[in-house]
């Protein structure tokens, strides 16, 4: 573990030292912050220890929130509502005030897991897709513009990037909305990961039956919503 007074100092000194900008929000931010920390390791630990394959690696984490540009319809649940059984769970709510809010998109080796933390404290539940039963990814970079007025007048325009992300596993479908940061680091993740590279990464959603294509296609109703909002009423 090493010195952590020796740590401690050396990453003070990576930061600002102006005393005046450590201030009692600042503070309680860090606080709460390396609470998280540890928090995400535990649990992470607690998911590989348990229910992880032979040679299944971690390989990175996504944070999927309703504070974003995730859309949050898959797993948020009427107006976000929860009640928590467990202590663990309870606790979890008392230090960060979330209930549905939080999810994590997880990537190993061998397959994609998918979990809202409270669930997971809950009931251990998560959702499993194993590469293998994935055809297709979807993965576009979708563009809107909206007028800043924060940092000019007159406001500037400017673009939002998202990245719309699909896939179907056996009967299952997942789809969300990813910011740019998020899309990035996935990407890079399918670069890395040698078992994802037989599966197509696409702009186009796929679906094995027709019906699940104008039915369960987050994209096409998007797209149908957009060119309805172009029409003269």
């Amino acid at each position: 573990m090493g010195n952590i007074f020796i740590k401690s100092v050396r990453n003070l000194n990576s930061h600002s030292l102006d005393t005046n900008s450590f201030s009692k929000k600042r503070k309680k931010e860090l606080y709460k912050q390396t609470r998280m920390y540890i928090f995400l390791r535990e649990l992470t630990e607690s998911l590989s220890s348990t229910y992880f394959k032979k040679d299944e690696t971690l390989q990175t984490l996504l944070p999927l929130t309703t504070d974003g540009a995730n859309t949050s319809f898959m797993s948020l649940g009427i107006i976000g509502a929860y009640h928590p059984k467990s202590e663990k769970a309870k606790k979890y709510v008392r230090e960060f005030h979330d209930l549905r809010g939080n999810r994590l998109l997880i990537l190993t080796n061998q397959r994609i897991i998918f979990m809202t933390i409270i669930e997971y404290l809950d009931e251990e539940l998560f959702y499993s897709y194993p590469y293998e039963e994935i055809k297709k990814i979807t993965l576009k970079k979708n563009t809107l513009s909206y007028f800043d007025w924060g940092t000019s007048f007159p406001p500037k325009k400017t673009p939002l990037h998202t990245y719309f992300f699909d896939f179907e596993c056996s009967n299952h479908i997942f789809s969300e909305l990813l910011d740019e940061t998020d899309a990035k680091i996935l990407l890079n993740q399918f670069e890395k990961t040698t078992t994802l590279h037989p599966i197509p990464i696409v702009e186009n959603t796929y679906r094995k039956r027709r019906f699940d294509f104008f039915v369960n296609n987050f994209q096409l109703g998007y797209q149908l919503l957009h060119t309805l909002s172009m029409l003269p009423f």
